[in-house]
């Protein structure tokens, strides 16, 4: 079953980083997440697991080499998908 995030976001500064927690045992992801989402094993999101960020006013969604990659308006991005990142406006991330 897919959980979707269905609330407005409101992004401060960017680039704005969403990912998960570390659980017991796993040290620090490398970038601090803005957003920590909760996940529970099997993981489904990764620590890092994607980014937002603005490029000549343009916004993008950016995966951070997630194990399953990310998915944007029903989109496949990110490593395992072989794509690293998608324009976006109004938009649903999963």
């Amino acid at each position: 079953m897919q959980r979707q995030l269905h609330v407005p976001l409101r992004l401060g500064d960017l680039p704005f980083v969403v990912g998960r927690g570390p659980m017991p045992g796993e040290g620090p992801p490398p970038l601090q997440p803005d957003l920590k989402l909760e996940d529970t094993a099997p993981f489904r999101l990764s620590r890092n697991h994607f980014v937002i960020e603005n490029h000549d006013g343009s916004y993008h969604v950016r995966d951070l080499r997630s194990r399953l990659g990310t998915i944007v308006n029903g989109e496949p991005i990110g490593n395992h998908f072989r794509t690293d990142d998608t324009l976006c406006g109004p938009a649903r991330m999963r």
